[in-house]
């Protein structure tokens, strides 16, 4: 007996039931994998110029804790193509300025009630911008893939006039 024989054999209502039911475990599993989706925090955001980071509230603190306190912001430096390891970076989150100079390090900086942005600078790399982000929220980890700056560098010895 073939599969079309069987179709036929199937009543109309059997065939209603089942297809109503096939299509609620449809709807069901899209809502799922959609709520999943959206409730991860660990996000891969994109930036203007090819560039990625990703971000991690680590901590749950208490909002009504005193301004004054701090927390810690680890950021993982890595290059976007090989997945190596950068060093020699300035990093900038709201009016701090660092100078990294390994790959992987935590910064200590004053949580506020304000939203802060994260700058973060290589040579020979695209500088990025993160959102802003909550540092009243508890630690944060931040990793970024910088990719390559690919742009020409301007040479001006030599040159009867200066453009630089």
């Amino acid at each position: 007996m073939n599969l079309v024989a069987l179709i036929r054999i199937i009543t109309p209502k059997v065939r209603k039931e089942v297809g109503l039911s096939v299509i609620k475990i449809f709807i069901i599993s899209s809502l799922l994998l959609l709520a999943i989706a959206c409730n991860s925090s660990k996000n891969l955001y994109n930036t203007y110029n090819k560039s990625k980071y990703t971000y991690e509230y680590l901590e749950n603190h208490d909002p009504d804790r005193a301004i004054s306190d701090s927390i810690d912001v680890t950021i993982e430096l890595y290059d976007a193509t090989s997945n190596k390891s950068i060093v020699n970076s300035i990093i900038t989150i709201g009016c701090y300025k660092f100078q990294g100079k390994t790959g992987n390090a935590t910064y200590s900086v004053r949580s506020s009630n304000d939203l802060e942005q994260i700058k973060i600078s290589s040579i020979g790399y695209f500088s990025i911008e993160t959102l802003p982000l909550h540092t009243n929220r508890g630690n944060i980890l931040l990793k970024v893939y910088l990719t390559e700056d690919d742009r020409i560098i301007m040479n001006c010895e030599g040159s009867s006039y200066k453009i630089c």
